[in-house]
């Protein structure tokens, strides 16, 4: 599953059912998305080319970053997983107390089938910061931008 890095402004841009939106156009065909929305047609391909033009586009693993000090910075919130299996969306005011949290078997399963080689972590934070660890180290190796 591919992992994208997105700025953090673009995650506030996201409403319940943009998320939505993105989660069943993993699953479905858009000409379908207008009946299992309730949207009108034309609004849900609107809405699906404003996702595409900030960086939504498809299944994935959705991190945000910032840039501090002219430096980027990996952050662990808001997180999205969009599959064909499930969706789970982490957002920013979550506080990571997993043992009290109502969605914590939902977010681990979706995080475990989607990064099923990152770690055999017990805690969404914990798979995070094995995901983290695992994009800096590519990126120290160098990267490449196409213009």
């Amino acid at each position: 599953m591919k992992v994208k890095l997105l700025p953090l402004q673009v995650f506030s841009l996201l409403d319940e059912v943009d998320r939505r939106l993105l989660c069943l156009s993993a699953r479905a065909e858009a000409k379908s998305l207008p009946f299992l929305t309730g949207l009108s047609k034309s609004a849900v391909y609107r809405r699906l080319a404003r996702l595409r033009s900030l960086g939504f586009d498809g299944e994935g693993v959705y991190l945000p970053f910032a840039s501090i000090d002219h430096t980027l910075k990996l952050l662990e919130k808001p997180i999205l997983v969009i599959s064909r299996e499930g969706c789970v969306y982490i957002p920013d005011n979550c506080d990571f107390r997993c043992h009290s949290c109502p969605l914590y078997g939902q977010h681990m399963r979706a995080l475990t089938k989607a990064l099923p080689d990152v770690c055999s972590c017990l805690w969404p934070p914990d798979i995070v910061k094995a995901l983290q660890g695992r994009i800096l180290e590519r990126l120290g190796r160098g990267f490449e931008v196409e213009f």
